[in-house]
């Protein structure tokens, strides 16, 4: 369940991040998307301000990854898969290892929105540049 609402949430700020990048007026700057997704975390979960910390910087990082990885591996689509999904799994261990089981759990009854989020944004994601 843990596993699964991390994934969730992950793809979920993932998405939503790369559909801002596909409207250039629109685009907001990667830490500026990581301070928002960090901060609508925080309001759910009661995290601490070293927590929230970690979790900006965390995002951050990952966004940069995931920016990365589609730049180079835009022609090759199941290596790019395969990095990703290894990007997504390290995030969800660092995640773990910031948040208690607590703050997850106070995070779950949002994994419907999340998800619905998920499907909206994965649809309305036509380019691939960053």
């Amino acid at each position: 369940m843990k596993q699964k609402l991390l994934s969730i949430l992950w793809a979920v700020g993932m998405c939503v991040y790369l559909s801002n990048c596909v409207a250039p007026s629109t685009r907001s700057t990667l830490p500026d998307f990581a301070t928002t997704l960090t901060r609508q975390m925080a309001d759910k979960a009661r995290m601490t301000e070293g927590q929230y910390d970690r979790v900006r910087k965390l995002h951050i990082q990952q966004l940069t990854e995931i920016k990365r990885l589609r730049k180079h591996l835009a022609h090759q689509p199941a290596v790019l898969k395969n990095r990703l999904l290894e990007v997504q799994s390290q995030y969800e261990w660092e995640l773990a290892t910031i948040l208690s089981s607590e703050q997850l759990a106070q995070l779950e009854p949002y994994q419907d929105t999340l998800s619905a989020q998920l499907v909206k944004s994965t649809i309305s994601q036509t380019d691939t540049r960053l």
